[in-house]
């Protein structure tokens, strides 16, 4: 069933007062944050949470999309139509807007991208949509289109992501000023920056520009929806990377990886060094080039050091960019440690049970590689030791030493 429209039509008056910044909507990492307006049903007065409507100017749109914050806000209004001016209005199931030569308008959507990692892009996802539309190349001749842009935080300009993704211009002509039926869609899909993830407040915006052609009078504006907002969090990785495994066996060190996509990727590179972590190339594997599909790979070390062992994974486009993706803690030889440890909320709990004990040693790397903590102590008798750290959300690998025994094993920090 088709689902009427909801036009957001803004003061055309000026305003001292800057626009209300609404509270962020979160993204549900690993889930996305969605919003298809089923639920304006012509009587709302509220926007929907993290949605605001407002006034950038007092004249008529830019060229490119004006980046400065509104100076105004507008009253969501109900039982509303395409020609009803002053106000943004609930006319059921989508949000969108007009400006004319004497205002500016935009709407905006708040976000809370705490969630996302920040290796990670937000993507935005919309259905963008020509309402009303005069044009007709001839008597009238003004071209409009949308912008779509964002900025950190509450203050400031924002940024132009693109602004020419739809137009006015090849739609067909609708001079209705009550139509509820689109006469072009284009479903429109964004990356936002890295700074823009795991951020308590990034906000987007919609705004209308001017193309070509004579703007005229308010009433030949064009009008535009928005519907089917989609947020999420993407991989920038060439490989979507889920895990690496390590395990010893009789016959070496066998190693397994599980890819979900892959992008030009060339090939996998196998790296191992010792306590003295000078890795060192012993493999490599060639990659799927181009995959939609899951890829399990694997690699066996025939001749692992005696004692310690890491195993870096890296990944090779075609261009040869390499990209580290996971490290691993193997330990060759006899292990007869019952002591153990587990994290939690920023404190490490190791449960020393062996004896004799003498130096215990206690580290932390992230799945680069990188020394995070690294503890020594010496201890006489069997205890419970509480060692304070604070970890970012992540995969991490704890490594802990006593008499020359050694327990490890990943753990993860939510």
């Amino acid at each position: 069933m088709k689902k009427s429209i909801l036009y957001i039509l803004l003061l055309t008056g000026s305003g001292l007062m800057a626009q209300t910044n609404p509270t962020p909507v979160s993204i549900p990492y690993p889930a996305a944050y969605s919003q298809n307006f089923d639920a304006l049903d012509g009587t709302v007065t509220t926007y929907p949470a993290g949605f605001q409507g407002g006034q950038v100017s007092t004249s008529a749109p830019s060229f490119s999309g004006r980046l400065n914050p509104a100076t105004a806000d507008v009253t969501l209004r109900a039982n509303g139509t395409a020609a009803t001016t002053g106000f943004v209005w609930d006319g059921t199931g989508k949000i969108g807007f007009n400006s004319d030569a004497g205002a500016d308008r935009c709407i905006m959507l708040a976000l809370n991208t705490s969630t996302v990692p920040v290796t990670e892009q937000i993507n935005v996802a919309f259905d963008a949509l020509v309402m009303r539309n005069l044009y007709d190349g001839v008597s009238n001749n003004f071209v409009a289109g949308l912008a779509f842009m964002y900025r950190v935080g509450t203050t400031g300009n924002f940024t132009l992501v693109n602004n020419n993704f739809i137009t006015n211009e090849n739609a067909a002509q609708n001079t209705s000023n009550t139509s509820t039926t689109p006469v072009r869609t284009v479903n429109a899909s964004f990356n936002l920056p890295l700074a823009c993830s795991g951020q308590p407040v990034v906000q987007i915006r919609w705004i209308m520009r001017e193309v070509s052609g004579n703007a005229g009078s308010g009433s030949s504006r064009p009008s535009f929806a928005i519907d089917n907002i989609v947020a999420r969090g993407v991989s920038t990785m060439p490989v979507s990377f889920e895990s690496l495994t390590s395990k010893l066996s009789n016959q070496g060190v066998d190693l397994t990886w599980k890819t979900l996509a892959e992008t030009n990727n060339d090939k996998f590179e196998i790296w191992r060094a010792g306590e003295d972590k000078d890795f060192k190339k012993i493999g490599e594997v060639k990659g799927k080039e181009n995959s939609t599909q899951v890829n399990i790979y694997s690699f066996k070390d025939v001749s692992p050091l005696n004692g310690s062992n890491y195993y870096r994974l890296s990944q090779t486009d075609f261009d040869g960019t390499t990209e580290i993706l996971a490290i691993n803690f193997v330990y060759n030889g006899i292990s007869k440690l019952q002591s153990s440890f587990f994290y939690n909320h920023d404190v490490i709990h190791l449960n020393i049970m062996d004896k004799p004990l003498e130096k215990v040693q206690f580290k932390i790397l992230d799945i680069k590689g990188t020394k995070l903590f690294d503890e020594n102590f010496y201890v006489k008798e069997a205890q419970d030791i509480q060692l304070k750290t604070q970890l970012n959300k992540g995969i991490y690998i704890g490594i802990l030493e006593i008499d020359r025994q050694v327990f490890s094993r990943k753990f993860v920090v939510n």
